[in-house]
C-alpha cells in the first residue's frame, strides 16, 4: 500500500471511530434494537439477499439459486409463508449452500459489496488454513455491541471489569472486542496478547485507533505481549480482583485460557468467583471442569471472523456450551452430516453468507428459558459445538471430536490437563500419520498411551474399529514429548494439520 493510501485508510478509520463512539449504547437501547431486529428478521433477510445476492451479478450464490429454479420472487414468497429457517432448509436440500473449502479458496468472492473502506480489515486466525481477509463495518460492530451488552446483563456482569486475552492485528478478535466494549462506554481495563514478545500485532493501526479514541475522550487499551512462559500475568490480574472482593471477567480463546488456568494452579493463585468467556475453540465439559478447578466460572461464546457473534452462553445452561443464537443477526440450519449452515440477516456483515458452512456441527434446539435472553425471544439454541473435520490415515477416517475424547480422557486419567496434549495430522512418504504432542511432565509411558488410543478405537463404532486395527498394523499413532503449539492466531487447537518435508 502506498503512503498516501495508508494515510487515507487511517483518516477513514478515524472518521468512522468518531461516529462510532459518539453515542455509547445503553442497556435499554440494546434491548430495543434486539427486539426490533427480531420483529423484522424475515424482511432483513430478504433485504440482504435482494441487494447483496440478486442485486450483485458476481455473487457466487446466484448460479446455485438459478440452478435450483429460485428467483427473487420465489424466495420472497417462501420466506413470507414458511419463514426464514424453513426456506433455508429447502434451499440447502436443492443444493444452495457453500462448502467450507470454497469459502476458504475464494474468500474475496464472498466479501460484501457494501464495504467502502470505512472499517477495519484484518484476517482470520488461521487455525486450520491460511489466513483470509475479513472486514468489520462500524454498523455491524454496533449491532454486535448490543448483543454483547445483553449477554453481560443476562449474567449480571455488565459492570464487571473486563480484560482481553486475545491477539492483536492483523487478527481481528482482539480489536473487535476492544471496539465493541468501547461502544458500551466500558473499554477493557487491559488487553493481554497471547503471542511471543514483540509480536503483539499491527502496532501502527492499534496506536492510531488508540490515539484517535483518546482525542475523543475514550481510552482504548493497546495489546501487551504475553509470552507463553509469562501467562501467569493474566491470572494475576484476575487474582487481584479476588483480593479486592471484585468479580472480574476475562474474554479469551479457550486454549490460552486453559494455559492461564494451569499457570494459576501452579502459582497457587486464588481465582474463585471470576469469570471467563471462552471463544474461538469448543468449551467442552472436560475443559469447563478444569477451569472450575481453579475457581473460574466459564461460559461459551460462539464467534467466527466471517459471521461475527453467533451465540452466547445461557445462564441456565444444561451443558458446558449451551448457547442462545443471536437470531436477530444470524440464521442457522442443519446441512449434510449435521454440518451447520449459516446465513447472515444483517446487511452490515463483512461476508455475505447464505447457507455457508463454517466447519462445525452442533445440536440445534428450539426452546425458551426464563433467563433474560430467553425472555427477549432468543429461543434457538446451540450446544455441543464441535469441528466437523475428520482425520484420515490408512484410508479410514475418524472424527476429530471422537479422537479428542479418547486422547483427552487418557491424559486426564494420567493426571494431565486439557492443555497437555495436541493431535497433529501429517503425511510422510504418502502415508498418514497421527502424532500426539504430549507434555514432557505427563506421567504416562508413550507406549501405554498409544495402546490406550488404539484399544478405545477398537471398542468403538465400525469405522473406528477398522481405524484401530489398520493404524496399529501401520504404526500410524506415535507420541512426541513436546508442549502443544499455539497457532499463528494464538489459538490452541486440539488437532492441527502439518505438512512434513
Amino acid at each position: 500500500m502506498w503512503p498516501g493510501e495508508k494515510l487515507g485508510q487511517h483518516l477513514r478509520l478515524a472518521a468512522g471511530l468518531r461516529s462510532f463512539l459518539a453515542s455509547p449504547l445503553t442497556f435499554d437501547e440494546a434491548e430495543r434494537q434486539l427486539r426490533s431486529r427480531l420483529d423484522r428478521r424475515g424482511e432483513r433477510f430478504l433485504a440482504v439477499v435482494r441487494e447483496l445476492v440478486y442485486g450483485h451479478a458476481p455473487s457466487p450464490y446466484l448460479p446455485r439459486l438459478r440452478a435450483a429454479g429460485c428467483e427473487l420472487g420465489d424466495l420472497e414468497a417462501s420466506v413470507r409463508t414458511r419463514g426464514v429457517e424453513a426456506t433455508l432448509s429447502a434451499l440447502a436440500a436443492d443444493g444452495v449452500h457453500v462448502r467450507l473449502e470454497e469459502l476458504k479458496a475464494s474468500s474475496a468472492a464472498f466479501d460484501s459489496p457494501r464495504f467502502l473502506g470505512r472499517a477495519l480489515t484484518g484476517a482470520t486466525s488461521g487455525t486450520t488454513t491460511a489466513r483470509r481477509r475479513v472486514v468489520l463495518d462500524w454498523h455491524g460492530l454496533s449491532e454486535e455491541a448490543a448483543n454483547e451488552l445483553l449477554l453481560y446483563g443476562s449474567h449480571g456482569l455488565e459492570r464487571a471489569p473486563l480484560a482481553l486475552y486475545l491477539p492483536g492485528l492483523p487478527g481481528l478478535a482482539g480489536m473487535r472486542n476492544v471496539l465493541i466494549n468501547a461502544k458500551l462506554g466500558r473499554p477493557p481495563a487491559i488487553w493481554f496478547a497471547p503471542v511471543e514478545a514483540g509480536r503483539a500485532g499491527d502496532s501502527v493501526r492499534s496506536t492510531g485507533l488508540a490515539w484517535t479514541a483518546r482525542l475523543l475522550g475514550t481510552r482504548l487499551p493497546r495489546p501487551i505481549p504475553v509470552p507463553a512462559d509469562r501467562v501467569e500475568r493474566v491470572a494475576s490480574w484476575l487474582a487481584e480482583g479476588r483480593a479486592r472482593d471484585e468479580r472480574r471477567v476475562l474474554s479469551a480463546f479457550t486454549g490460552p485460557a486453559l494455559r492461564m488456568a494451569a499457570a494459576a494452579a501452579d502459582a497457587g493463585l486464588d481465582l474463585d468467583g471470576n469469570v471467563v468467556f471462552a471463544t474461538g475453540e469448543p468449551l467442552t465439559e472436560r475443559r469447563r471442569r478444569f477451569l472450575a478447578s481453579v475457581g473460574l466460572r466459564s461460559f461459551a461464546r460462539y464467534v467466527t471472523a466471517e459471521s461475527g457473534v453467533i451465540a452466547g452462553a445461557c445462564p441456565e445452561a444444561r451443558t458446558a456450551d449451551d448457547m442462545h443464537v443471536w437470531s436477530d443477526r444470524i440464521a442457522v440450519v442443519e446441512g449434510d452430516g449435521g454440518t451447520l449452515l449459516f446465513s447472515c440477516l444483517s446487511p452490515w456483515n463483512g461476508k455475505v453468507l447464505l447457507n455457508a458452512e463454517l466447519g462445525d456441527t452442533a445440536r440445534i434446539e428450539h426452546r425458551r428459558c426464563s433467563c433474560l435472553l430467553g425472555e427477549l425471544g432468543l429461543d434457538t439454541r446451540l450446544s455441543l459445538v464441535r469441528s466437523a473435520k475428520r482425520l484420515t490415515a490408512e484410508g479410514v477416517s475418524v472424527l476429530v471430536t471422537e479422537l479428542d475424547e479418547i486422547v483427552g480422557g487418557l491424559v486426564e486419567r494420567a493426571g494431565g490437563r486439557p492443555d497437555d496434549y495436541q493431535i497433529v495430522e501429517s503425511r510422510e512418504d504418502g502415508a498418514g500419520r497421527v502424532t500426539l504432542f504430549v507434555s514432557p511432565e505427563l506421567g504416562v509411558e508413550d507406549g501405554a498411551l498409544v495402546a490406550g488410543v488404539l484399544d478405545r478405537l477398537r471398542a468403538g463404532e465400525p469405522s473406528a474399529r477398522l481405524a484401530g486395527a489398520l493404524w496399529e498394523r501401520a504404526e500410524t499413532v506415535r507420541v512426541v514429548r513436546e508442549r502443544p503449539r499455539l497457532t499463528p492466531g494464538a489459538k490452541l487447537p486440539v488437532v492441527v494439520s502439518e505438512s512434513s518435508p
